[in-house]
């Protein structure tokens, strides 16, 4: 939901006791739908661990279409209240005559025209972003050097060589890297190889792999949380039986 504000807050008020209601059959339908397509989508992506944030992008047409019912909701109703202030009647409202959805909003904010809020909330909405964006993302960053990190490791790597890679997670460094990466389930899917190859490992990796005489430590790195990584060069001896390394 955070990801996705200020329209996640105006999707909420869909949920408001009688918000269908203010609907005809077709506009019913549409919030049922997206009702379908965003609350479930929200509780699996909030159940499942280790998700990354991209996972969870399906939620966002979801949430603006909620947020842009209330929208049309509020904006048909400020409408209706104008018309009826002029003595005019609408041949076939698409909502009711019910309270606005922003009703409970102060009368100083409610009483405002919807766009002119619409716009104040997106310059608002851009300021925040930017302020994150050059401001919070970079003292985030800072001390992780995932740049100079996998600048170093393609200058570790012979050019043509394909880096192996197994429970190392460590996508910021392996972007940088800027050559091919492929990831195995473990180390028996490796390839027979007549030339070296190249694998980064973590931890627990080196510590099993450590000891072997067909595998040379090139280089003990850092990943982007600090934690040690390893890039090793596996000698082709291991690979002439076909028996990969375990």
């Amino acid at each position: 939901l955070g990801m996705n504000l200020p329209w996640s807050a105006f999707a909420l008020l869909t949920l408001w006791p009688g918000f269908a209601r203010r609907w005809d059959e077709r506009g019913r339908r549409l919030l049922q739908a997206l009702h379908c397509w965003t609350w479930p989508n929200l509780l699996f992506w909030s159940l499942i661990p280790s998700h990354s944030i991209r996972h969870s992008l399906p939620l966002c047409p979801g949430l603006a279409g909620l947020a842009g019912m209330v929208w049309a909701n509020w904006v048909a109703g400020e409408e209706g209240r104008r018309q009826k202030a002029e003595g005019k009647r609408q041949k076939k409202p698409v909502v009711s005559s019910l309270p606005s959805a922003f009703c409970f909003l102060p009368s100083a904010f409610s009483s405002r025209r919807p766009p002119r809020i619409l716009i104040g909330l997106l310059v608002l909405w851009l300021a925040v972003k930017l302020v994150f964006v050059e401001v919070v993302v970079p003292r985030r960053l800072q001390g992780r050097d995932a740049r100079l990190k996998g600048e170093l490791l393609a200058a570790l790597v012979p050019e043509g060589n394909t880096l192996y890679l197994f429970r190392l997670k460590d996508e910021g460094i392996m972007f940088y890297y800027h050559r091919t990466v492929c990831r195995l389930p473990s180390p028996d899917q490796l390839p027979s190889s007549g030339e070296p190859l190249y694998c980064m490992l973590d931890r627990s990796e080196w510590s099993r792999w450590g000891t072997r005489a067909d595998v040379e430590s090139v280089r003990r790195l850092e990943d982007e949380q600090g934690d040690p990584m390893v890039l090793v060069k596996v000698h082709p001896q291991q690979f002439g039986s076909g028996k990969p390394p375990s």
